[in-house]
């Protein structure tokens, strides 16, 4: 078990192998386990991450002959959300295989699942008049991804880590950025372009984008707006960089 308060994880790791050897024939199979698992400061794991593999080899004569890998992947992430739990599963296979003929050949493929189950937060009689089952349930957040709450869970369903060290990171790079007149020019016109695709991938009108587009730039660029947009930023309980 590692890490700051914050980020705390726990590892294990299992390893087995075994060997047989019949004249000039070896061979050698060994499987190797590793989970890993987030902690909340409670100690209760939430994001989880499980690596599975098996390898086999045939030697002829100090020759290898056949070889065979398999792994699985697996990745689960827990996200509670007032009387339930949605849990994110995702499981990731790949082989590898060499055969008499020394080719290799490999494969892979994925599968995800997602499923909600309640949590220990649940009432026998009919819900009582004024309970809300998801008040309350940013509390468990780091400060920074409290002011991006509902980012925060759809980044964590996507299994994104270190949220709140991102979203710092990101404020100070677009400080940066906004601080210097070339580099908040370039922003602005990359931001058209990425948005434009966009529009133009979902078939929207390109040329009521750009006005729009152009408008709001304006908007973001007058001084006398900046009260205005900080206020609107605070009703969203939001903050600007």
């Amino acid at each position: 078990m590692r890490g700051d308060p914050r980020y705390v994880f726990q590892v294990v790791v299992r390893m087995h192998h075994v060997s047989r050897v019949r004249g000039l024939e070896t061979q050698l199979v060994w499987a190797i386990s590793k989970e890993t698992a987030r902690l909340s400061p409670e100690g209760i794991p939430y994001c989880a991450t499980k690596v599975q593999s098996i390898t086999w080899i045939q030697r002829v004569a100090g020759r290898v002959t056949h070889y065979a890998s398999h792994l699985r992947h697996e990745t689960s992430v827990d996200v509670t959300l007032g009387c339930y739990q949605q849990t994110d599963v995702s499981v990731v296979y790949a082989t590898l295989h060499m055969g008499l003929d020394g080719l290799l050949s490999s494969s892979a493929w994925s599968e995800a699942a997602s499923f909600s189950t309640p949590t220990t937060q649940q009432f026998t009689d009919p819900e009582p008049e004024g309970h809300n089952c998801y008040e309350g349930w940013e509390e468990d957040l780091l400060p920074e991804e409290r002011e991006v709450p509902l980012l925060n869970l759809y980044l964590t369903t996507k299994r994104v880590e270190d949220i709140a060290l991102r979203l710092v990171s990101l404020r100070q790079a677009f400080t940066t950025l906004l601080g210097s007149t070339l580099s908040r020019n370039h922003l602005f016109v990359a931001g058209k372009v990425l948005l434009g695709a966009l529009v133009q991938a979902n078939h929207m009108d390109e040329a009521k984008f750009i006005l729009t587009y152009n408008d709001f730039v304006d908007y973001l660029s007058d001084p006398s707006k900046r009260n205005d947009i900080a206020r609107e930023l605070a009703e969203a309980k939001l903050r600007s960089p």
